[in-house]
């Protein structure tokens, strides 16, 4: 754990939150930790894990996954870039698929906030990489809106039952609204996505991911959006958590 006062370690656990005093001995052993699940890390801008721990990482975090990745002396295990930044960052330092044994990308803004070209092993086109079409009536940036709402995608995908399938498409974010896919196998996207996979995959989904329609529904609030198109799905969902450990 890195000693810096501005840096907090988070863990959450079955709905549990709970901030680690990492300075204390034992402190992983004394906490809400379940030995019995995989250990996740959530990113923003910073990274960490080992040779079996995947990371979670948005924007920048996702680059700086890939410059951690050459100074370890193990190899990182999996990297999921969460519509890694585009802006500001050079070409040397961009996350690519060397970075770590697998690198999953999902694209939701590639072009303007999000990187546009291939940047893993596997690379998921959602709703054509570029603009989400629930943001376009939302009251917040359209473009901002189709970027953060990667982490709606990945919470979503925690859960088996709720996780979306993708279809092998071209080897770019293709443009159009529903461009023609390849041959293949679909695959999951997001946590379970098998390490095995590769190339690109599409998503088509016109309803906000993770957003709860119904009371007491499995979900968070802050992945709805007003939109006045957007009719909540009728079909009931039965949920079956297996969410792993989240350090954030």
């Amino acid at each position: 754990m890195c000693p810096d006062p501005d840096i907090r370690y988070i863990l959450y656990n079955n709905g549990e939150k709970q901030v680690v005093d990492y300075t204390q001995s034992d402190w992983l052993r004394q906490s809400i930790w379940d030995p019995t699940k995989e250990d996740v890390f959530l990113i923003h801008g910073y990274a960490g894990g080992d040779d079996v721990l995947p990371m979670v990482v948005l924007r920048d975090g996702a680059h700086t996954c890939g410059l951690i990745s050459r100074y370890v002396i193990f190899r990182l295990h999996r990297i999921i870039a969460l519509d890694p930044a585009r802006p500001l960052i050079p070409p040397a330092s961009r996350l690519s698929s060397g970075d770590a044994g697998a690198v999953h990308v999902l694209h939701t803004n590639a072009g303007h906030y999000g990187e546009a070209g291939r940047g893993g092993h596997v690379d998921f086109c959602i709703n054509g990489g570029r603009i989400q079409p629930y943001c376009e009536d939302a009251e917040i940036d359209v473009q901002l809106c189709s970027h953060v709402w990667a982490v709606c995608y990945m919470a979503e995908s925690l859960y088996p039952q709720m996780s979306k399938k993708a279809e092998p498409c071209s080897r770019r974010c293709p443009s159009g609204p529903r461009p023609g896919n390849r041959v293949g196998l679909p695959v999951f996207m997001g946590q379970s996505t098998p390490l095995t996979a590769s190339g690109s995959y599409c998503v088509h989904d016109k309803y906000p991911p993770f957003c709860p329609t119904k009371q007491g529904e499995i979900g968070d609030k802050r992945c709805c959006l007003k939109a006045p198109d957007i009719v909540a799905p009728e079909t009931e969902v039965s949920i079956v958590s297996t969410t792993p450990n989240l350090f954030s």
